[in-house]
């Protein structure tokens, strides 16, 4: 079907039945961002009226996204942009965008002048195929993204149960949390979230709190996203038993009834996403399901294909802008993602940064390059090469992690007795972690998909309790679709050492959190206790093995 400006909502709508596009990106744009179905104000029949304001050239735009394997991909997007035709004006009038697939028949039939009606458009987007066009602030988070679109979308209305109504994000600071939340509203809501600091709401005056606090919740009620984000919510919510002064404790009584009083099991209740980077001092009330829940989305430091995906975010907006700011080398990077050893290669030097580190280094390169008296103004390899070299970040190369098998013919002396995530190694058997590691990843069935990581106390123990647990959360981390064997050398140690030292508590209560959001899929590792240390059991089900 050969579209025509008077039949574009026709067009699309068949060419989509006919399954000859794929998905598509579409998305309507006012003065306060993308326009939601329910947001416009006109009846099925009223027709928009469009034209090309992209000078018939429409823009390439590649992202670097996680497949179903776990593998990175290079999506590539054409962008048509029109604007809404009328009289000449400084008012905005509303823009459509669209993304399609890079195919040359499109770009023929994408004409000078369109015609779209809000009842096609409201049809469009409900469509299985069309999504909403991305926001485009974050990297690397495909899977933190998709739980928390997860959150936002699930309604249990017509299996008569009631919603989720908080989840916790935590993370090390710079992971992207707030970001992610930002343009996750964005695209579902074309709103922003109701956005508090914790900090921002203590106040000196006896009560005064509270009242800030409520009067958020009436805020974000009322907005069109019904999504109110708590920031820092370490702050004002810490454990009551700690708390040293009496108002924080009434703070956090408040924060419980607003997140599970008689107002939260409304249909009206604003959708409560909290982040923080120090979840071990929250009051354990806020995570128990009803409230924030007990299965935080985690944001840890990013891999290497995370951080490659990152890398590539911030290339492709240099190159999105102005192509001739970027050396050659660092063009590839851009269009070519997956076959470049470029990319790959800051990824490496960058182990150990987070999101908001790998900006950081874009945007002071280019700063220098605007002001290093070159009148070509390039971004160039070498000098983003030697700020990461200048940049003091602490290397993830504090435990090993290999690709399973380690050998051919170790799994055949042990075999599985029963399920479970956590295995005691018995020293009698004589049997090594790394067998039972090849024994795990044959019974699993897909060796080539699991890994096997080894840390050890003195590698998770640091001083600063912060990076202890941040370091514990790391090693916990794996791929959805890949299966994780963890080793942890002198567990039974550390057991025994939480009932003494702080440091030790907070080890092995993160490790419990991070058991708690596994499954089968998993396996940890470790001895069996001695006679003189602790015999009591981590937050998992155990499995049995024998040794032939």
């Amino acid at each position: 079907m050969t579209m025509t400006d008077e039949k574009f909502g026709t067009w699309l709508l068949a060419e989509l039945a006919n399954s000859s596009l794929g998905e598509v990106h579409l998305s309507l744009q006012d003065e306060r961002g993308w326009l939601a179905p329910d947001q416009l104000n006109h009846s099925d029949d009223d027709t928009y009226t469009f034209t090309r304001d992209d000078g018939g050239n429409p823009t390439e735009h590649y992202h670097l996204v996680t497949n179903d394997t776990g593998d990175l991909e290079r999506e590539c997007w054409r962008r048509y942009e029109y604007t809404e035709a009328g009289e000449d004006s400084a008012e905005f009038r509303t823009r459509l965008i669209l993304e399609l697939p890079p195919d040359d028949d499109i770009l023929d039939w994408m004409t000078e002048s369109i015609s779209l009606t809000a009842g096609e458009f409201r049809e469009l987007v409900a469509h299985d195929a069309v999504q909403s066009v991305a926001a485009g602030r974050v990297a690397g988070l495909d899977r933190q993204k998709h739980d928390l679109q997860e959150f936002l979308r699930m309604s249990n209305a017509e299996w008569g149960l009631a919603d989720r109504t908080g989840i916790l994000l935590e993370g090390p600071p710079g992971t992207g949390k707030t970001e992610l939340v930002i343009e996750t509203c964005q695209e579902e809501y074309n709103a922003m979230p109701v956005t508090i600091s914790g900090p921002e709401i203590l106040s000196k005056w006896v009560g005064e709190s509270e009242r800030l606090l409520r009067k958020k919740f009436d805020e974000a009620q009322n907005t069109d996203s019904n999504v109110l984000y708590i920031d820092e919510i370490d702050a004002i919510a810490r454990s009551r038993s700690e708390a040293s002064q009496e108002h924080s404790a009434q703070l956090v009584a408040q924060l419980l009834v607003l997140l599970d009083g008689v107002d939260a099991k409304t249909e009206d209740a604003p959708k409560v996403i909290a982040s923080t980077n120090l979840a071990e001092v929250l009051d354990p009330a806020l995570l128990r399901p009803g409230r924030l829940g007990n299965q935080p989305i985690s944001f840890p430091r990013p891999d290497h294909k995370q951080r490659q995906a990152i890398i590539h975010h911030y290339v492709e907006q240099i190159r999105r802008r102005n192509p001739e700011h970027l050396q050659t080398d660092l063009q590839e990077v851009a269009k070519h993602p997956t076959r470049s050893r470029m990319l790959s290669e800051l990824s490496k030097l960058t182990d150990g940064f987070t999101g908001a580190d790998i900006e950081d280094v874009f945007i002071e390169a280019a700063v220098k390059a605007q002001t290093g008296g070159d009148e070509c103004q390039q971004l160039t390899a070498s000098s983003v090469r030697a700020l990461i070299d200048d940049r003091d970040i602490q290397h993830s190369n504090f435990y090993t992690d290999q690709e399973l098998p380690l050998s051919k013919s170790a799994w055949r002396t042990v075999r599985f007795a029963s399920a479970g995530n956590i295995a005691v190694i018995n020293e009698d058997d004589a049997v090594s972690p790394e067998s039972i590691a090849n024994a795990w990843a044959r019974e699993r069935g897909e060796p080539s998909q699991s890994r096997f990581r080894e840390a050890t106390l003195t590698d998770l123990l640091v001083q600063d309790p912060t990076d202890t647990r941040d370091r514990i959360v790391e090693i916990f981390q794996r791929n959805s679709d890949n299966g994780l064997c963890l080793y942890i050398a002198g567990l039974p140690h550390l057991m025994q050492m939480k009932e003494h030292t702080s440091l030790a508590n907070l080890a092995v209560e993160t490790i419990h959190e991070q058991l708690l959001q596994w499954n089968t899929e998993n396996l940890l590792l470790h001895e069996m206790a001695t006679e003189q240390e602790s015999s009591g059991r981590l937050a998992g089900e155990y499995r049995e093995y024998t040794h032939q």
